[in-house]
């Protein structure tokens, strides 16, 4: 961390050294006696000036790179040593309707100013590759330190051991309808991004790629904003990549475009997870959509994972698939279009969030293996302090959805009856079988349907309501039902789950002897206490 922290210390302050523009200087193919070949940045046979005369790096003033000619290959300026524009680049491929590659392969690339990488070129095709241990620095500190856009299409590629740094952000297409926008940084690749790294398919499509052993690094927000309905974005985490974002990891910020995130490994840490969020734009601008695929891999959210959030056209849709891997969040929100979908995945949450996901279970939101009878939850069993929800395949002809929940710690027991509810079979010829007790091996090994077993309470017929009043109980002792479906036709009995939950409450101040309740006895405590006590020395 130290190390880390000591690092973005410098890259900040390489943004004091920017230098002032004077000139502009291109790189043009007509000045190179061989068009095939590919050339040193301080080539003097590779730039002319305004008046198309060769001159010698370096450069004081902006640089332009492009072709002046389309029967030129594909290539451009090779930087292999430590080298720097001081002021603004803009390219490759900022003019000629080819494609033209920028190789950084060694030493520590700087441009003072911002870089605009293919700017308002839609004909040509920039590819920048950052590999081997080479550096390379946008300094500014604007939100356009690094940008395509105006209509630019760009395939930039960090891999081997190369670094990128932007002491700015990193805006993506942020104002014309590129073809093609795709970042891929792969191997031993570490970017660091000391702004925000957005707009990736806004007004034109998108892809990143997070693979290798990569190292992400952004200071504010990942974030695809998606305000053209034509356009889409794809997002890619695997291997051993890590993502962190000091602030949030947006799929779809806002409507109308679509997005999808596909993880096979690696991690991200964020603020909030969004897969589809609200933006500022109101319909109808409306509907977008998202959807996060995981397969492998963690997902730590330091505050929210997001589904969809609410916002005032119902159309917008957000899907999360937990195939695989793990979502950790300190809190859940699923929007009323959204739906999570445990398949094999795991997502815990921070405290107790067991009437949440009994709530968004009825509402359909939350389901297992495409269904909500394919959920279970517990609080504090599998992890300490937390709730933990996975998906199991079921029969789907079993009760489901308990309340209380299953693991729950059922508040008020000696105030208010315990009711134990269920959803089952609706048919008025089934009915429902419940055991109840504190004996588990009772409530566990009872043969389905068996009526003559000491923890079974009652038989209820499907055209009552699915409840069983078990009354006032005991504090702070711990209770196992079950509930078998009896179907009628074909006559078969389906034995279902075994479920917990233990009196008690919150903890409350000044509840001195456990009971739940603040009154005399409490008191009475108290006073037990200091007298048995030696008040004064």
């Amino acid at each position: 961390m130290c190390k880390k922290l000591m690092f973005l210390i410098s890259c900040v302050s390489l943004a004091l050294l920017v230098g002032s523009a004077s000139a502009d200087w291109y790189w043009r193919q007509p000045c190179v006696p061989d068009c095939g070949t590919e050339y040193n940045w301080y080539d003097p046979n590779v730039w002319d000036d305004d008046n198309g005369n060769c001159v010698s790096a370096p450069f004081v003033g902006s640089v332009q790179i492009g072709m002046s000619s389309p029967n030129c290959p594909a290539f451009g300026p090779r930087v292999d040593s430590d080298a720097y524009v001081d002021g603004r680049l803009m390219g490759p491929a900022r003019f000629g309707s080819g494609t033209q590659t920028m190789n950084i392969v060694s030493g520590t690339f700087r441009v003072r100013d911002q870089w605009h990488i293919n700017h308002n070129n839609s004909a040509g095709l920039a590819l920048v590759n950052v590999t081997g241990d080479a550096v390379a620095i946008s300094e500014s500190g604007s939100s356009n330190s690094l940008r395509c856009d105006s209509g630019g299409n760009m395939i930039f590629t960090v891999s081997g051991d190369g670094t990128l740094i932007s002491n700015g952000g990193w805006r993506n297409n942020d104002s014309g309808s590129c073809k093609v926008i795709e970042q891929i940084f792969t191997d031993n690749a570490t970017v660091q991004i000391l702004g925000e790294y957005d707009r990736l398919g806004d007004n034109g499509g998108g892809k990143i790629s997070f693979l290798g052993n990569s190292n992400f690094y952004v200071l504010k927000y990942v974030g695809y904003n998606g305000r053209d309905a034509g356009h889409s974005s794809n997002l890619t985490i695997a291997d051993n990549a890590e993502v962190y974002c000091g602030e949030d990891f947006w799929v779809v910020s806002r409507g109308p475009g679509t997005g999808d995130c596909n993880m096979y490994g690696g991690s991200v840490n964020c603020r909030t997870f969004t897969v589809v969020g609200g933006g500022n734009i109101a319909p109808p601008a409306y509907p977008g959509a998202g959807t996060f695929n995981m397969y492998a891999g963690l997902v730590v959210c330091r505050d929210r994972f997001l589904v969809v959030e609410d916002n005032p056209d119902r159309t917008v849709k957000g899907r999360a698939y937990l195939n695989g891997g793990t979502v950790e969040c300190a809190r859940l929100e699923v929007g009323p279009t959204g739906i999570v979908d445990l398949s094999g995945g795991t997502l815990i949450i921070a405290g107790n969030a067991l009437t949440q996901i009994h709530d968004l279970r009825v509402a359909g939101r939350l389901t297992g293996f495409g269904s909500p009878k394919n959920i279970k939850a517990d609080f504090n069993v599998t992890n300490a302090g937390k709730t933990t929800v996975v998906g199991v395949v079921r029969n789907p002809e079993a009760a489901w959805n308990p309340s209380p929940s299953d693991t729950q710690v059922w508040i008020g027991s000696q105030i208010n009856p315990v009711v134990c509810m269920w959803e089952g079979t609706h048919s008025v010829k089934d009915s429902h079988i419940v055991y109840f007790d504190t004996d588990l091996a009772c409530v566990t090994n009872t043969p389905a349907g068996d009526m003559t077993s000491p923890c079974y309470k009652v038989r209820i017929p499907a055209g009552y309501p699915r409840i069983y009043n078990a009354g006032l109980l005991p504090l702070w002792t711990t209770y196992y039902w079950r509930v078998d479906e009896s179907y009628y036709t074909p006559y078969h009995v389906v034995k279902g789950d075994v479920w917990s939950f233990t009196t008690g409450c919150e903890p409350i101040n000044g509840d001195i002897n456990n009971d739940c309740v603040i009154n005399f006895l409490d008191y009475a405590d108290v006073a037990t206490t200091w007298r048995g006590e030696d008040m004064w020395p």
